[in-house]
């Protein structure tokens, strides 16, 4: 907006500005749709876990851990939490079948 309310207008300038801009957003779109997607795949690794919750205290406990990053918008970390929990039961679950 400053560089739109300059006298005169520089044209290069204002061109440059509007480059930024349509970055930015770019940027924040990218951003977005990866939180989203993180957000989706930390739901779904949660959901597929509650199924041993019961069986595994320590996926129990990981489990809360992780809920508790995905409550705080830290879906990356909740996502690695959560899946790291799963792959430490899988081996137990698998000797137990």
């Amino acid at each position: 907006m400053k560089t739109l309310e300059k006298q005169p207008l520089d044209m290069a300038e204002v061109q440059q500005a509007l480059n930024d801009a349509k970055n930015a957003v770019e940027y924040s779109m990218e951003q977005t749709d990866l939180m989203l997607e993180q957000a989706y795949l930390t739901e779904q690794v949660i959901q597929y876990a509650n199924r041993y919750r019961s069986q595994y205290p320590l996926l129990a406990a990981k489990l809360a851990e992780s809920e508790r990053l995905f409550r705080n918008y830290e879906y990356e970390l909740s996502l690695e939490h959560a899946a790291k929990a799963i792959e430490e039961v899988e081996p137990m679950r698998a000797k137990t079948n």
